[in-house]
């Protein structure tokens, strides 16, 4: 199951530990990384993939760590 949660503003963000936009979780791990969210942050989100800096997390990498993750 597939849950989007929308984060409406900056008082909302503590409550869900929110760590930026996107942010996935499974099982309330980051997929990013690999770790229970324990700060939060009310901003876009920059990631780092093959030595490249963006805001958007490959569609492959989500569903390998979705993989590893279900288990």
């Amino acid at each position: 199951m597939i849950k989007i949660s929308k984060i409406p503003n900056e008082n909302a963000v503590e409550s869900f530990n929110f760590q930026g936009s996107p942010t996935i979780l499974m099982k309330g791990i980051d997929i990013y990384t690999g770790k229970k969210p324990d700060t939060f942050s009310y901003s876009c989100r920059v990631y780092e993939f093959d030595g490249d800096r963006t805001g958007i997390i490959p569609k492959d990498f989500i569903k390998e760590k979705l993989k590893e993750l279900s288990v």
